[in-house]
């Protein structure tokens, strides 16, 4: 292959070109409705929530536009990514179309046809002498490629969408922006532009950056000056985004509980693990182009395990880096484009596939959206080449041999790529295909089974909720024997086992998941409500404390604690041991001073023992906290009255019937006391109303 030459000036090949494309683009519309239609019912799935129902930002709309840009953004699971473009068209979305999944699916496939038209643009220049069919091969089997479904199919997916969008018109914008050394301002300032949106959209599109230069020397031949003027702004536009991206973190990085969980990488052992766990992960990149079945969201521990040099598939897996290597330097000169096309691949991959540092993810299909242009290239070229005669070039309709073999790929892909897509429709759906197809995935059994515990929360069907949760355990054990050193599994385990009626099954594995991590307070938490449950109140009463000790401003520890004392006052004043109720009332209150009935109990027990001053101490306690609790103004009125304090019970009676007229115990309190006052008047009248209500 030599390099690119100026395409013919045959007005009727001009003509038969151009009929084809306007054909090729109006296929490609259809053909994105086709493949990813479907999913314009689908529910949100995996981190949607994140970014888009739970994001605050998001979720203000328009507004939050300049937030989105300048600051970070929190989730639940710590600092989002930063990527404001694409948090930016879900705020716009939220503002015109609020929550609904259907408007931000249906926006991810016109999104993903607009970028089969730039990428067809793209190409157009790219192999400016080739034919409009082999073009129209590769553009076709890029966009039946079932590895893209992760992307499209899922709202969060737009991330990709975007970043290889604005990547694309990045390229097509700069290929040409020096012609007849003639500089083009415009396209360099908005082939940079389109860069930085890029890089806003997802981080990966900084490999842009490297790419865009590329093209220009190895295949364009562009000397040294061209590529510094073109390599310059967008460097310049790289340095802008890192510095923003910089800037705006807070917490950057999101803290993994159990880190081997998400990346296979982290229960590597040694460097010779390490190592060669890497070049193995970078052999199943190369296997989901050429056999994109089976896909799964998921690839962590153990799907693929950890491996050393002693095993075949690193060593394979390098042998095949290293060919495709050597072979792009070695067709450097003959073939620029396919030379290009090879490094296109390397580098693309380069920033997720964990050789570089070690990321959040094992490997993911959606980092093979862009790299997989690669695969339609050389694939198409390849068939050109042995099938039709090396005429690569003028590959035609009439190239009935190639032409059958790429429709018969892309219609495959086609089925493989609906069949795949509908695994989206919502989280149960997707986590159950996912445990058929990655079933050594410690991840994926969890993700199923904390799917079916959610079921059954939902389910009003005591059956159907056993069921559920039977289920739930099952997968909830088969992750924990995949990985039994999950923390957080076992304690969902034990929340199962506790919501199914077996607490002493719940009991262990919540005592296992306080093993595994001792500051784990969830866990213990939980352990201390059964035992109170159980009426074990010395048990509670240590689990609450341990927790307690690691979170001691987490209010609901607090409140828990308070409750648990609060029963055991209970316990204690219904076996008549008044003493010792008072005793776990105060208990209560110290950890929850705004506990009323702990606070009116204590009271009670003190009016029982003729202890009125003391009484009356706590009623005021519990009105400084709550002044129109009538149970509390009330009891303040009688005891008042008790202890010859009229002013007092005439003044709370009187605050209790301003809240309730019809307050029977307030008025019977003013008819007494106006009676012990010689108030027979008042008395009477007050007497009068009692009998009347």
């Amino acid at each position: 292959m030599q390099k690119q030459s100026p395409p013919s000036k045959n007005k009727n090949n001009i003509s038969d070109n151009t009929s084809t494309i306007k054909w090729i683009r109006i296929a490609l519309v259809i053909l994105g409705f086709v493949l990813y239609g479907a999913s314009v019912g689908f529910d949100y799935t995996l981190d949607d929530d994140l970014f888009v129902v739970k994001n605050e930002k998001v979720q203000n709309g328009i507004s939050a536009i300049p937030s989105i840009f300048t600051s970070g953004t929190k989730s639940l699971i710590g600092t989002l990514p930063y990527r404001p473009v694409v948090l930016s068209s879900f705020a716009i979305e939220q503002t015109f179309f609020d929550n609904n999944p259907a408007v931000r699916h249906f926006f991810n496939i016109v999104i993903y046809i607009v970028l089969l038209q730039v990428l067809l643009s793209l190409l157009l220049k790219l192999f400016k002498s080739y034919s409009s069919i082999f073009i129209a091969c590769i553009v076709l089997l890029y966009a039946t490629h079932p590895i893209h479904t992760e992307v499209v199919s899922s709202v969060k997916g737009r991330d990709e969408l975007l970043a290889a969008l604005f990547g694309f018109l990045a390229w097509k914008t700069l290929i040409d922006f020096n012609t007849e050394n003639i500089i083009n301002y415009k396209k360099l300032i908005l082939g940079s532009l389109f860069f930085i949106l890029s890089c806003l959209s997802k981080e990966s599109g900084i490999v842009f950056l490297a790419l865009i230069p590329l093209w220009n020397f190895m295949v364009l031949d562009k000397s040294i000056k061209n590529n510094l003027i073109l390599t310059l702004p967008l460097l310049l536009s790289a340095i802008f985004y890192l510095g923003a991206r910089h800037i705006t973190s807070v917490d950057g990085v999101i803290v993994r509980d159990v880190p081997e969980l998400t990346n296979i990488l982290n229960a590597t052992q040694s460097i010779g693990e390490l190592t060669a766990t890497k070049v193995a992960i970078l052999f199943y990149y190369v296997k989901l182009l050429v056999m994109p079945w089976p896909l799964v969201w998921d690839y962590s521990f153990n799907q693929i395990p950890v491996t050393n040099w002693s095993s075949v598939l690193p060593w394979a897996s390098g042998l095949i880096y290293l060919f495709l290597s050597v072979f792009s330097i070695y067709q450097w000169k003959k073939n620029p484009i396919i030379s290009f096309f090879i490094l296109f691949f390397l580098i693309s991959i380069l920033p997720t596939s964990n050789l570089l540092f070690t990321t959040g993810c094992t490997m993911g299909e959606r980092f093979l959206f862009v790299p997989s242009l690669t695969f339609a290239v050389l694939l198409t070229y390849a068939l050109a080449y042995f099938l039709n005669k090396s005429d690569v070039k003028n590959l035609s309709i009439k190239s009935s041999n190639v032409v059958k073999i790429i429709a018969g790929i892309t219609i495959l892909f086609s089925g493989m790529t609906i069949a795949r897509s509908n695994d989206w429709k919502n989280n149960f759906t997707l986590f159950d295909s996912s445990v058929k197809a990655s079933p050594n995935s410690a991840r994926t059994h969890y993700s199923l089974a904390s799917e079916y515990l959610s079921l059954s929360n939902k389910s009003s069907d005591l059956n159907q909720r056993r069921d559920y949760l039977q289920k739930a355990i099952e997968h909830f054990e088969r992750s924990l024997t995949i990985l039994p050193g999950n923390f957080q599994t076992l304690y969902n385990t034990g929340l199962c086992y506790s919501l199914n009626g077996d607490t002493s099954k719940a009991i262990e594995a919540y005592r296992k998941a306080i093993q595994m991590n001792n500051i784990y307070t969830n866990a213990m938490n939980n352990l201390a409500v059964i035992y109170e449950g159980q009426k074990q109140y010395d048990s509670a009463f240590y689990y609450y404390q341990m927790a307690y000790k690691i979170s001691p401003n987490e209010k609901s520890l607090k409140q828990n604690i308070s409750n648990l004392f609060y029963n055991k006052g209970l316990q204690e004043a219904f076996n008549n041991n008044k003493n010792l109720a008072i005793e776990e009332y105060r208990k209560s209150i110290e950890y929850g001073p705004e506990n009323i009935m702990a606070i009116n109990n204590i009271a009670s027990l003190h009016a029982g023992n003729n202890q009125l001053d003391s009484c009356l101490y706590y009623l005021k306690m519990g009105y400084s906290i709550e002044p129109s609790n009538m149970m509390i103004l009330e009891n303040i009125a009688a005891i008042s009255y008790l202890n010859k304090n009229y002013s007092q019970a005439i003044e709370f009676a009187n605050k209790a019937i301003a809240l309730n007229p019809n307050a029977r115990k307030s008025i019977g309190v003013l008819a007494d006391t106006y009676q012990a006052q010689g108030n027979t008047a008042e008395a009477a009248r007050y007497r009068a109303m009692q009998n009347s209500k």
